[in-house]
């Protein structure tokens, strides 16, 4: 009668983990509003080439970021519904996803390094508080 008890509160336990992954909320990663930016930047020619490389590098990653956040949480949802999840390989496979984006981040700040010092001390302002308010929070 015991085991009956430990296997049914671990059955329970299993399927409030499951209920609980899956409404985790993936974070918001709409496309912000680049063309607004661009009008609110008053951009020189010089300087529109850079926001375009700048502006392609994030979407890119924001991209990815939306694929590798969907595909976490399903898996999530996935293993813990199992009988006997395999948490350490959750933990290698989120690992490799974030290994996956490391050089997509580090490309994309660096691009927006290069707009930032093509930019007037104003338009940085603007570009910085732009992408605050517009990206989500981790």
């Amino acid at each position: 009668m015991m085991r009956m008890r430990a296997f049914l509160a671990a059955c329970l336990w299993l399927v409030s983990l499951g209920a609980f992954a899956a409404t985790l909320e993936v974070p918001d990663l709409r496309m912000p509003d680049f063309k607004r930016l661009e009008r609110e930047l008053r951009l020189k020619p010089s300087q529109k080439v850079q926001y375009d490389v700048a502006v392609a590098s994030l979407k890119r990653t924001l991209l990815a970021s939306a694929t590798i956040f969907m595909e976490m949480k399903e898996q999530l949802a996935a293993e813990v519904t199992k009988s006997n999840p395999d948490f350490a390989r959750l933990w290698s496979s989120q690992r490799a996803a974030f290994d996956m984006m490391s050089p997509l981040l580090a490309e994309t700040l660096d691009e927006w390094q290069k707009l930032y010092a093509l930019l007037e001390d104003d338009q940085v302002v603007i570009a910085k508080r732009f992408l605050q308010d517009a990206l989500p929070k981790f």
